[in-house]
């Protein structure tokens, strides 16, 4: 699996990403704007474990988390489906306005955290509140 690194050349912006964003969320610069920077792959051990983990997807709830920057955030989502397991792909549905959203705008990449039955405890920390509000992930190693 392939991770790419863009670089706005007008403020120097990097998104990380397949693709760059359609425009730079800093500066607000078209996509012809960036350049790629670099690509990073994951080991092949680790490539295969997610791909496994796509076939394991099922109907629950779920912790999707993105970064800006050095912030990160997470939220409760209870819609994530594989698309494709080659290359892996997943779907997401996130409410535009919630800062997750915000954040994946911004640094193209999420990630998914399957939860358990008994993980109310992390529903009601990342279920209710925004992360405008306070660090959802303080306190978390």
């Amino acid at each position: 699996m392939i991770a790419q690194n863009w670089k706005c050349s007008e403020c120097g912006y990097v998104a990380v990403g397949l693709f760059p964003p359609d425009s730079c969320p800093t500066c607000g610069a078209p996509r012809s704007s960036f350049r790629h920077e670099h690509e990073w792959r994951f080991p092949e051990e680790e490539a295969e474990g997610i791909i496994n983990a796509c076939w394991k997807v099922t109907y629950g709830l779920y912790i999707v988390s993105s970064i800006d920057g050095e912030r990160i955030n997470g939220q409760i989502c209870n819609t994530v489906f594989q698309i494709t397991s080659d290359p892996p792909r997943m779907a997401i549905g996130i409410n535009h306005g919630n800062l997750t959203h915000e954040f994946i705008e911004k640094s193209g990449v999420f990630a998914v955290s399957i939860l358990g039955k008994g993980d109310r405890r992390m529903v009601r920390r990342f279920g209710y509140r925004s992360g405008r509000d306070f660090d959802k992930f303080k306190g978390i190693p």
